[in-house]
């Protein structure tokens, strides 16, 4: 056991890291002649990270295992705009762009076990919230995007006694180079749980370093000395094949509005879009697949949506007046794309040799480690090429569902602003979203269920939500439709939601030099699960047959948030040439907000899986949260953040100012918690008619002898925002 601690120990450290960015940005503005302007903008950026793939202060990664992210980002526009006589006006713009961003490994440490693929080591994940080191999973990215789009748009307006009218179609061209196959050297899962004989995932790696492949053939799981034993790791996954993918995307649109100012004080927005993506055909398809599962989706055809259609009409009125208040109120219809990420798993995720290929394996199955003869596969091994037939099986596809269709987003909102007072602006607004059409995933190799598990909940008395000794059924999934393949991930468009926000806000101008301003903000999000992002989730849904499941709060709904700023500009009037010197120029300009936490779930470790599939309750490999209570139903405490702006100015000459900036973040250095130990159950063994869920407080843990924080203990305190108190500061010459 030292062996193991003193190598884990070897592996971490301090690691210097640097972020350097260059950003250029020039603009040319030339009036050629009457009626006629044109414009020219570039932007350029380029950043490079080493060792910058994580950029938290302290992390449980091993000191090669941060990656370095490195990017550039080059956009030049032209437009052009006419002015034609008779209430005409046109313009026409062009867009060039590229946006190139890569991670890449870092060089293994001399003590690492190269066996990987390009003598890199297999990623180990010792869970949860624990260490991971060798080469990370994520760290494929060599190209992700590399994104050309030229983009060409003209718009056409006329004014027209009290009509303005506006005619345009935008045409965007893009062509995507992906080379991002993840997990090329493997990935150990270790993680804590009391079931098969595991007594935690520390304690598991600990005894694969022991009884590696090269002492022990079939490693010392639950004992050396037992009938069977396998090695300790919980699962491994890699992935072969195709690495490079191109493809090409159109987008086009095309527009009609017509602002019609009906009379003084009152204004109607009309108008229609139209949006069509066009998508890349096939390159891989896998006519085997879709014998099976073609009714459903397929390898061999990309859905095509030709119906979007967006209606929007805006009303701003002022029933009280030209300076009494202004009530704006609007609704429109939009249509989302498709993320390059999701069209390339379609593209090369199509289960052939040929094309990229994911394999998932448990240390039963049945296979030899490629680098040591006549040894079980464990620790530390990786396949150098595609694996053999017994676990080819497991391999992974995706597909996009024959009735796919684009996110669409119905959104409308009402404000009312009116003076309460000199000087003081008081509004309300309220927004709501309807939204349909949301990506999701599911796996549809899994056959219909043919029987129900009951579980049962032994603890968690006090715990929001949660009854001890309340049992609950639900529909287990034993076998796949076809085994030939692992999880078939079916890219589908089943995901609802709503969001209702209320804002009211007050607002204060002062001739003195200070502003003030606060707000409070309300709302609610609902929806059936949606994608945290482009890549799709190998099975989606609780239940592969069944969304009513996945229905409850959404993961971004954060339902309160208060902000409040000022701005000070003090003006000093005197006769003193130095006092006003020193007095006048300051600006300060203080930032507080509070938010709700992060909401959260009661997830259930444990259970069964299917052939390539993860561990599920219901052993379909998909959502794991307690189902009697449902989705983020905790919550984070509130974050809170106050910052402050100091800035003062000096004129140097005519036109020419220097302004020295003093910026200052989360000030009182408050903590704001961003991470909690979600694992609420254990899954036991079944006993007297029922699957025993364990509740993992404290006691039990600790009973239990695992190497798990308990639920509900803070894991990571850091956000969007700054996480620490930060000073930056910074000095700009205008001219």
């Amino acid at each position: 056991m030292n062996a193991a601690l003193n190598y884990l120990s070897s592996l971490t450290g301090l690691v210097p890291r640097r972020m350097d960015q260059t950003v250029v940005f020039g603009k040319l503005d030339w009036r050629v002649r009457a009626g006629n302007h044109v414009s020219i903008q570039y932007n350029r950026a380029r950043w490079s990270s080493p060792a910058g793939g994580t950029t938290a202060a302290v992390v449980a990664r091993g000191r090669a295992s941060l990656g370095n992210n490195d990017g550039s980002v080059d956009e030049a526009m032209v437009r052009w705009t006419t002015f034609l006589g008779r209430g005409f006006s046109n313009e026409v713009r062009v867009l060039y762009g590229r946006d190139f961003q890569y991670e890449t490994a870092q060089t293994p440490l001399p003590q690492e076990p190269t066996v990987g693929p390009g003598g890199y080591a297999p990623e180990i994940s010792i869970g949860p919230q624990g260490l991971l080191f060798g080469t990370p999973a994520s760290l494929g990215r060599k190209a992700y995007p590399d994104e050309h789009r030229m983009q060409f748009s003209e718009m056409l307006g006329w004014v027209h006694g009290r009509h303005f009218v506006r005619v345009g179609g935008d045409i965007s061209l893009v062509h995507d180079r992906i080379d991002a196959l993840g997990n090329q050297d493997g990935t150990f899962h270790y993680d804590s749980g009391v079931t098969g004989g595991h007594a935690g995932g520390l304690a598991d790696w600990v005894t694969d370093y022991t009884f590696n492949v090269h002492a022990y053939p079939n490693g010392g799981c639950p004992s050396i000395n037992a009938k069977i034993h396998d090695f300790c790791f919980r699962s491994y996954s890699q992935s072969f094949g195709e690495q490079t993918t191109s493809f090409d995307t159109q987008e086009w649109s095309g527009f009609v509005q017509d602002d019609w100012r009906v009379r003084p004080g009152l204004t109607v927005n009309l108008g229609v879009r139209y949006e069509y993506e066009l998508l890349p055909f096939p390159q891989t398809p896998n006519l085997a697949l879709d014998a099976i599962f073609g009714k459903t989706g397929s390898t061999s055809v990309f859905p095509e949506d030709r119906n979007n259609f967006g209606p929007r009409v805006g009303v701003s009125w002022q029933p009280f007046g030209r300076r009494d208040g202004v009530i704006h109120a609007g609704y429109g219809l939009y249509f989302g794309r498709l993320p390059g990420t999701t069209i390339r798993s379609a593209l090369v995720d199509s289960a052939l040799p040929s094309s990229t290929t994911h394999v998932r394996i448990v240390p039963g199955t049945e296979t030899l480690c490629p680098g040591v003869a006549n040894q079980g596969f464990g620790y530390a091994c990786s396949y150098l090429a595609a694996p053999p037939a017994a676990v080819g099986t497991t391999t992974s596809a995706a597909v996009f569902d024959r009735r796919f269709q684009l996110p669409v987003v119905q959104q409308a909102s009402l404000s009312i602003e009116y003076p309460i007072a000199a000087r003081i602006v008081a509004s309300a607004s309220y927004r709501m979203n309807i939204d349909r059409q949301l990506p999701n995933s599911v796996d549809i190799n899994i056959a219909p269920s043919t029987a129900q598990e009951i579980f049962q909940i032994h603890g968690g008395t006090g715990a929001l939500g949660v009854k001890d000794a309340e049992t609950f059924a639900v529909p287990v999934y034993t076998s796949r439709i076809s085994t030939s393949f692992g999880p078939v991930t079916d890219i589908v468009s089943n995901v609802n939601g709503t969001y209702s926000g209320l804002v009211l806000e007050a607002r204060r101008s002062s001739r003195s030099g200070l502003d003030l301003r606060v707000n409070w903000t309300w709302s609610k999000a609902i929806d059936d699960g949606q994608a945290g992002g482009g890549i799709p989730r190998t099975n989606g849904q609780f239940d592969p047959f069944e969304l009513r499941y996945d229905k409850g709060l959404s993961s971004l709904n954060y339902p309160h948030r208060i902000a409040a700023s000022a701005v000070w500009s003090p003006s000093v009037r005197t006769e003193s040439r130095w006092v006003r010197a020193a007095a006048n120029g300051w600006e300060a300009g203080p930032m507080f907000t509070e938010s709700s936490g992060r909401p959260y779930n009661y997830t259930i470790f444990g259970g069964t899986r299917l052939k390539g599939g993860h561990e599920s309750i219901n052993g379909s490999g998909g959502s794991t949260y307690l189902p009697t209570v449902g989705r983020n139903t905790l919550r984070l405490p509130d974050t809170m953040h106050l910052n402050l702006r100091i800035s003062r100015s000096l004129r140097l000459t005519d036109g020419v100012k220097l302004r020295g900036v003093a910026e200052i973040f989360n000030v009182a250095n408050h903590v704001n918690y961003s991470g909690v130990s979600q694992r609420a159950f254990l899954v036991k063994p079944a006993a007297g008619g029922f699957r025993p869920l364990i509740f993992q407080d404290a006691a039990t843990v600790a009973a239990e002898g695992l190497n798990v924080r308990p639920f509900g203990v803070f894991t990571a305190a850091g956000t969007s925002q700054a996480r620490e108190r930060q000073v930056q500061l910074g000095l700009r010459l205008e001219f």
